[in-house]
């Protein structure tokens, strides 16, 4: 069975020694050295003949020799000879383990003999990628040989944030890799599940600034990496949490902002995943933490006092010099709130601060910006395609002489979605209305919903720019494309929900070039998408249908461009 995450590296088959018998792994004795010290410490209660450094010189040593072979032994298919001795003294060095864990929540004051075990809390943690890498495989090592103890080796580990003051120099320093390991360690469910009620109070603990800002951060940390690995588990507690985490979405420090949206990810990504997940509850609790954040009209420049999430929502598409606020992290942010309000954001707080919120986006000098923002206004799209049809105006065809306060809420979000079809938003407005209303595999939407398609395709053709017709066009020609094919009613189609890549939680922190293949990924609208109309459908919108490929005509002479045969409407009629 494989235990390492999907995230650590296949060693390279050319490494060298990497299938020789001189390979440090091949011989039992290589790890034997520090096991005999850290193990002979057990009878040596007075370190009269092994000493504190010398057992913290063992495990440095025993670290560092599991480091240097993991990266090949990891994937071994015949036993490896250098883990002997881990497996026949597993029970002893789990006591051992055990102990010195214990040693973060013993007073030095009350120990005649204060050791160079305490003291190396004071040392600086500094791990770069590789490191933390390598440290993965340790822990996957430890799996394999401390199966049974590991559960006892953790809940050691969690019981030294229940402690009040720690008595370690640096006991900041101590927590946070006790949050470290919560949050990165990828545990299996039946190490966490007895330890569920111990992590969810540790967790609460640091979230109420009990433990100061590291600890904070550290522990949203902790919730997003729980979310996106044991929804199951923490999903229903950690939305009790929800209203703290948007609150610190508004914090004045940055770091806190980021590691808010990333447990705001994780909230996200459970949604979508949990089949009780309580919808509309969330939905009003986001609302109601929204509700005081959006300035009203009278405002012409918000302050940062009064509009905290407003402000830093503004000021990261638009930051001042020096200004390190991420503009991803606004749009992800965006995109988190969206999902979460899901169809209710059209009931009650003034959708159009989302759309606001994105418009700046849209005009960012960073592509991928614009293209997270693409991804995002997809989730706006998602959301109106969930309202129900209850509305007697939404079943009539589209009057633009009728004021909001007569459509309906279905109708006045769909006038809102209207006014801004550039590119690719008017492309998912279209394959939205064309959705069927069931979620199965139907293939006919309601009369409204395809006389609304063709007024936005029209609406793109005739009033947008040139590039705007152009998509128009081709999103005209695909609705015409399977005239006398089978697609339209053997092919299903997924609804329009939020693209999941974007609620990884690995944006804000990622490489220029993973943010940029992404944002890439989730904003990219492909026309096969869209459902074509079925024939019932084509002669049923004839007349629209006419209407429209007359715009296009008259729009490409106008600007001399070329009109695609596909888009040819009269090929239909003579079939």
């Amino acid at each position: 069975m494989e235990l390492l995450p999907n995230s650590v590296t296949r060693p390279d088959p050319k490494a060298p020694h990497s299938n020789t018998a001189s390979h440090p792994s091949m011989f039992e004795s290589y790890l034997s050295s520090p096991l005999e010290t850290i193990i002979g410490s057990l009878d040596d209660y007075d370190w009269e003949y092994i000493t504190c450094h010398d057992v913290t010189e063992a495990y440095n040593v025993l670290s560092a020799r599991i480091r240097a072979i993991a990266p090949l032994i990891v994937y071994a298919e015949d036993p490896v000879p250098a883990l002997i001795p881990l497996e026949k003294q597993a029970t002893s060095l789990a006591r051992a383990l055990k102990r010195d864990i214990r040693r973060a929540s013993v007073n030095p004051s009350h120990n005649p003999k204060p050791s160079a075990l305490d003291e190396s809390y004071l040392s600086e943690i500094s791990m770069t990628d590789h490191d933390i890498q390598y440290t993965i495989d340790l822990s996957t090592l430890c799996h394999h040989s401390l199966p049974r103890e590991l559960s006892e080796l953790f809940y050691e580990v969690i019981k030294i944030t229940s402690v009040t003051d720690l008595p370690t120099l640096n006991a900041s320093k101590t927590v946070s890799l006790v949050y470290w390991i919560i949050q990165s360690q990828q545990l299996p469910l039946y190490i966490l599940e007895p330890r569920k009620t111990e992590i969810i109070s540790a967790l609460r603990y640091a979230l109420n600034g009990q433990r100061g800002l590291q600890a904070k951060c550290d522990s949203l940390k902790a919730i997003s990496s729980l979310l996106k690995r044991q929804h199951a588990l923490f999903a229903t507690h950690f939305l009790g949490y929800l209203f703290t985490i948007l609150t610190n979405l508004a914090a004045n420090e940055e770091e806190c902002r980021l590691q808010a949206c990333n447990a705001l990810c994780g909230l996200v990504l459970a949604k979508f995943r949990s089949s009780d997940f309580p919808h509309e509850v969330i939905s009003q609790e986001i609302h109601a933490f929204l509700k005081p954040q959006i300035p009203s009209k009278d405002y012409k420049t918000p302050s940062r006092e009064e509009f905290p999430l407003h402000y830093h929502l503004m000021m990261a598409f638009n930051p001042e010099p020096g200004d390190s606020r991420d503009p991803v992290w606004a749009v992800i942010t965006l995109a988190c709130l969206i999902a979460l309000s899901d169809r209710w954001l059209y009931t009650r707080v003034d959708f159009r601060f989302f759309a606001n919120g994105l418009f700046p986006a849209f005009d960012h000098k960073r592509v991928e910006v614009k293209q997270l923002a693409i991804a995002a206004w997809g989730g706006l799209v998602w959301a109106f395609t969930s309202l129900p049809a209850t509305h007697p105006a939404w079943c009539q065809p589209e009057n633009a002489d009728l004021p909001d306060t007569s459509l309906g809420i279905k109708g006045r979000a769909f006038r809102f979605l209207k006014d801004d079809i550039k590119g690719e938003k008017g492309v998912l407005l279209v394959r939205g209305l064309l959705l069927s209303r069931s979620g199965g595999d139907g293939v006919t939407a309601s009369l409204g919903d395809v006389s609304r398609a063709l007024l936005v395709i029209k609406t793109m053709i005739g009033d947008g720019q040139a590039s705007d017709y152009e998509v128009g066009v081709r999103v005209l020609a695909r609705l015409l494309s399977t005239f006398g094919s089978t697609e339209a009613k053997t092919r299903k189609w997924d609804e329009i929900r939020p693209s999941m890549d974007m609620f990884e939680g690995t944006l804000m922190d990622a490489s220029s070039r993973k943010i940029n293949d992404v944002a890439q990924h989730v904003s990219t609208m492909r026309l096969d998408r869209v459902r074509a109309l079925s024939e019932a459908e084509i002669k049923r919108h004839w007349m629209a249908l006419v209407e429209t490929w007359g715009e296009a005509v008259e729009r490409t002479l106008a600007l001399l461009l070329e009109l695609p045969v596909s888009t040819n409407i009269w090929f239909c009629q003579e079939e």
